[in-house]
């Protein structure tokens, strides 16, 4: 997905962990936990679920234009992992990738899991798009 902004303004407004619940609606709270070396930070979240408030921590890992995340602990799921990868393009856009794995850690059905992630996918870049507005 391309999107107005530079890759400079779309990575300050991902790596401002704590500032999640000012843009991302599903997004209750946000605390930086620790942040290591080689840009790895450990973030825990609050977050609407359906509708559950599930609470995950994750750690992040920057590297030049991506930042990736894995889940360290998580009350209703098993994996949380993904990454954004964001390229300049031209006339100050960037070409944004989103990728997502999630899997609950309480049985479910394949497509209401799909159909979740489809929609946190959706959601996440029209809000990120609004947030660069």
């Amino acid at each position: 997905m391309t999107m107005t902004g530079a890759v400079e303004d779309v990575r300050a407004i991902l790596l401002d962990f704590e500032g999640y619940p000012r843009w991302r609606s599903s997004i209750t709270t946000a605390e930086v936990l620790e942040t290591g070396s080689a840009a790895v930070t450990r973030v825990r979240f609050g977050a609407h679920v359906g509708p559950w408030l599930s609470h995950y921590t994750v750690e992040y890992t920057e590297e030049a234009h991506e930042l990736t995340w894995s889940l360290v602990h998580g009350d209703l799921l098993a994996a949380y992992d993904g990454r954004w990868s964001l390229q300049p393009s031209a006339h100050g856009q960037s070409l944004i990738t989103y990728s997502l794995r999630v899997t609950p850690s309480m049985p479910a059905p394949g497509f209401i899991v799909r159909e979740a992630t489809r929609q946190d996918l959706l959601t996440t870049l029209r809000e990120l798009r609004n947030q660069l507005a």
